[in-house]
Protein backbone atom coordinates (compact mmCIF):
# COMPACT_ATOMS: atom_id res chain seq x y z
CA UNK A 1 0.00 0.00 0.00
CA UNK A 2 1.25 3.48 -0.94
CA UNK A 3 1.25 6.09 1.84
CA UNK A 4 -1.32 8.27 0.05
CA UNK A 5 -3.57 5.60 -1.43
CA UNK A 6 -4.30 1.89 -1.19
CA UNK A 7 -3.21 -0.64 -3.76
CA UNK A 8 -5.64 -1.16 -6.64
CA UNK A 9 -8.42 -3.68 -6.04
CA UNK A 10 -8.18 -6.89 -8.08
CA UNK A 11 -8.86 -6.17 -11.73
CA UNK A 12 -7.95 -2.47 -11.53
CA UNK A 13 -4.95 -0.46 -12.74
CA UNK A 14 -2.78 1.86 -10.66
CA UNK A 15 -4.63 5.02 -9.63
CA UNK A 16 -4.18 8.46 -11.13
CA UNK A 17 -5.52 11.90 -10.33
CA UNK A 18 -8.14 12.78 -12.95
CA UNK A 19 -7.62 16.15 -14.58
CA UNK A 20 -10.76 18.12 -15.27
CA UNK A 21 -11.25 21.42 -17.00
CA UNK A 22 -12.83 24.15 -14.92
CA UNK A 23 -16.56 24.11 -15.48
CA UNK A 24 -18.52 27.29 -16.10
CA UNK A 25 -20.61 26.15 -13.09
CA UNK A 26 -17.54 26.72 -10.87
CA UNK A 27 -17.10 30.26 -12.15
CA UNK A 28 -18.96 33.45 -11.25
CA UNK A 29 -21.22 33.49 -14.37
CA UNK A 30 -22.33 29.92 -13.66
CA UNK A 31 -23.09 30.72 -10.03
CA UNK A 32 -25.06 33.81 -11.06
CA UNK A 33 -26.92 31.74 -13.66
CA UNK A 34 -27.89 29.15 -11.05
CA UNK A 35 -28.97 31.90 -8.65
CA UNK A 36 -31.14 33.63 -11.26
CA UNK A 37 -32.63 30.31 -12.37
CA UNK A 38 -33.38 29.28 -8.78
CA UNK A 39 -34.99 32.65 -7.99
CA UNK A 40 -37.12 32.35 -11.13
CA UNK A 41 -38.15 28.77 -10.41
CA UNK A 42 -38.94 29.05 -6.71
CA UNK A 43 -40.21 32.62 -6.97
CA UNK A 44 -42.57 31.52 -9.72
CA UNK A 45 -43.81 28.59 -7.65
CA UNK A 46 -44.26 30.83 -4.63
CA UNK A 47 -46.30 33.18 -6.80
CA UNK A 48 -48.63 30.37 -7.83
CA UNK A 49 -49.45 29.28 -4.27
CA UNK A 50 -49.14 32.52 -2.29
CA UNK A 51 -49.42 36.29 -2.52
CA UNK A 52 -46.16 37.09 -4.28
CA UNK A 53 -46.49 40.82 -3.58
CA UNK A 54 -46.57 40.10 0.17
CA UNK A 55 -43.56 37.76 -0.13
CA UNK A 56 -41.60 40.40 -2.08
CA UNK A 57 -42.49 42.95 0.60
CA UNK A 58 -40.92 40.66 3.22
CA UNK A 59 -37.76 40.39 1.11
CA UNK A 60 -37.72 44.17 0.54
CA UNK A 61 -38.00 44.80 4.28
CA UNK A 62 -35.02 42.52 4.89
CA UNK A 63 -32.92 43.97 2.05
CA UNK A 64 -33.48 47.57 3.16
CA UNK A 65 -33.14 46.69 6.85
CA UNK A 66 -36.62 48.10 7.56
CA UNK A 67 -37.01 45.12 9.86
CA UNK A 68 -33.81 43.80 11.38
CA UNK A 69 -35.69 40.73 12.67
CA UNK A 70 -36.79 39.80 9.14
CA UNK A 71 -33.23 40.40 7.91
CA UNK A 72 -31.80 38.08 10.58
CA UNK A 73 -34.44 35.45 9.76
CA UNK A 74 -33.53 35.39 6.06
CA UNK A 75 -29.80 35.32 6.88
CA UNK A 76 -30.57 32.43 9.25
CA UNK A 77 -32.40 30.63 6.43
CA UNK A 78 -29.33 31.04 4.19
CA UNK A 79 -26.94 29.78 6.89
CA UNK A 80 -29.19 26.86 7.85
CA UNK A 81 -29.57 25.85 4.21
CA UNK A 82 -25.78 25.85 3.73
CA UNK A 83 -25.14 23.75 6.84
CA UNK A 84 -27.98 21.35 6.00
CA UNK A 85 -26.64 21.07 2.42
CA UNK A 86 -23.18 20.08 3.68
CA UNK A 87 -24.67 17.76 6.31
CA UNK A 88 -26.60 15.88 3.62
CA UNK A 89 -23.32 15.42 1.69
CA UNK A 90 -21.74 13.90 4.83
CA UNK A 91 -24.72 11.63 5.51
CA UNK A 92 -24.86 10.41 1.89
CA UNK A 93 -21.10 9.75 1.87
CA UNK A 94 -21.24 7.75 5.08
CA UNK A 95 -24.24 5.75 3.89
CA UNK A 96 -22.28 4.87 0.73
CA UNK A 97 -19.17 3.75 2.63
CA UNK A 98 -16.97 6.81 2.53
CA UNK A 99 -15.81 8.80 5.54
CA UNK A 100 -16.67 12.50 5.36
CA UNK A 101 -16.53 15.58 7.52
CA UNK A 102 -17.19 19.29 7.16
CA UNK A 103 -14.23 21.67 6.91
CA UNK A 104 -14.08 25.42 6.57
CA UNK A 105 -12.50 27.14 3.59
CA UNK A 106 -12.48 30.75 4.75
CA UNK A 107 -16.12 31.41 5.62
CA UNK A 108 -17.39 28.71 3.29
CA UNK A 109 -17.94 25.21 4.69
CA UNK A 110 -17.27 22.26 2.40
CA UNK A 111 -17.19 18.48 2.75
CA UNK A 112 -13.96 16.51 2.68
CA UNK A 113 -14.29 12.88 1.62
CA UNK A 114 -11.82 10.24 2.82
CA UNK A 115 -11.49 6.68 1.57
CA UNK A 116 -14.17 5.13 -0.49
CA UNK A 117 -13.66 3.07 -3.62
CA UNK A 118 -16.86 4.68 -4.83
CA UNK A 119 -18.46 3.90 -8.17
CA UNK A 120 -19.19 6.84 -10.45
CA UNK A 121 -22.87 6.46 -9.53
CA UNK A 122 -22.17 6.55 -5.78
CA UNK A 123 -19.93 9.60 -6.20
CA UNK A 124 -22.69 11.35 -8.18
CA UNK A 125 -25.26 10.45 -5.50
CA UNK A 126 -23.08 12.07 -2.82
CA UNK A 127 -22.69 15.19 -4.95
CA UNK A 128 -26.36 15.59 -5.86
CA UNK A 129 -27.99 14.40 -2.61
CA UNK A 130 -28.39 17.87 -1.04
CA UNK A 131 -29.98 19.44 -4.12
CA UNK A 132 -32.44 16.55 -4.39
CA UNK A 133 -33.22 16.04 -0.68
CA UNK A 134 -33.66 19.70 0.23
CA UNK A 135 -35.78 20.37 -2.85
CA UNK A 136 -38.02 17.39 -2.04
CA UNK A 137 -38.43 18.67 1.53
CA UNK A 138 -38.78 22.35 0.60
CA UNK A 139 -41.24 22.23 -2.30
CA UNK A 140 -44.16 20.89 -0.23
CA UNK A 141 -43.39 23.51 2.43
CA UNK A 142 -43.51 26.21 -0.24
CA UNK A 143 -47.05 25.07 -1.05
CA UNK A 144 -48.44 24.53 2.47
CA UNK A 145 -46.92 27.49 4.32
CA UNK A 146 -49.51 30.27 4.34
CA UNK A 147 -47.71 33.33 5.71
CA UNK A 148 -45.68 35.55 3.37
CA UNK A 149 -42.87 35.51 5.94
CA UNK A 150 -42.83 31.69 5.99
CA UNK A 151 -42.85 31.48 2.20
CA UNK A 152 -39.94 33.96 2.05
CA UNK A 153 -37.95 31.82 4.52
CA UNK A 154 -38.60 28.56 2.61
CA UNK A 155 -37.92 30.15 -0.79
CA UNK A 156 -34.67 31.68 0.51
CA UNK A 157 -33.50 28.28 1.78
CA UNK A 158 -34.42 26.59 -1.54
CA UNK A 159 -32.69 29.27 -3.63
CA UNK A 160 -29.56 29.08 -1.46
CA UNK A 161 -29.44 25.29 -1.78
CA UNK A 162 -29.79 25.21 -5.57
CA UNK A 163 -27.57 28.24 -6.17
CA UNK A 164 -24.85 26.56 -4.10
CA UNK A 165 -24.97 23.34 -6.11
CA UNK A 166 -22.85 24.51 -9.07
CA UNK A 167 -19.67 22.80 -7.90
CA UNK A 168 -21.65 19.63 -7.14
CA UNK A 169 -23.16 19.55 -10.64
CA UNK A 170 -19.75 20.28 -12.20
CA UNK A 171 -18.17 17.35 -10.32
CA UNK A 172 -20.90 15.00 -11.55
CA UNK A 173 -20.42 16.17 -15.14
CA UNK A 174 -16.66 15.57 -14.80
CA UNK A 175 -17.33 11.90 -13.95
CA UNK A 176 -18.33 11.33 -17.59
CA UNK A 177 -14.65 11.32 -18.60
CA UNK A 178 -14.01 8.16 -16.57
CA UNK A 179 -14.67 4.79 -18.19
CA UNK A 180 -17.56 2.67 -16.90
CA UNK A 181 -16.57 0.56 -13.91
CA UNK A 182 -14.06 3.12 -12.59
CA UNK A 183 -13.73 3.56 -8.85
CA UNK A 184 -12.95 6.78 -7.00
CA UNK A 185 -10.90 7.00 -3.84
CA UNK A 186 -10.34 10.11 -1.73
CA UNK A 187 -7.17 10.86 0.21
CA UNK A 188 -5.48 14.25 -0.18
CA UNK A 189 -6.91 14.31 -3.71
CA UNK A 190 -9.45 12.42 -5.76
CA UNK A 191 -7.93 9.29 -7.32
CA UNK A 192 -9.43 7.22 -10.10
CA UNK A 193 -8.94 3.47 -10.49
CA UNK A 194 -9.82 2.22 -13.97
CA UNK A 195 -10.63 -1.42 -14.70
CA UNK A 196 -7.73 -3.36 -16.20
CA UNK A 197 -8.12 -4.06 -19.92
CA UNK A 198 -9.67 -7.45 -20.64
CA UNK A 199 -7.20 -9.76 -22.41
Amino acid sequence: MNSSHPDPPAGYQKPYEPMTAISWLDLFPGEVGLLVGAVGLFGGLAGVYSDIAAVLEVVRRAATLDSFGVYLSLVGAVGSSILFHEGVHVLAARLLGCDAHIERNGLEPHVRLCGGFLSRRADAMISLAPAVVLTIVGLPLLVVVESAFGVAIVATALVTNVAGSGRDIASVLALRQLPPGSLLYYSDTQLAYEPSPVR
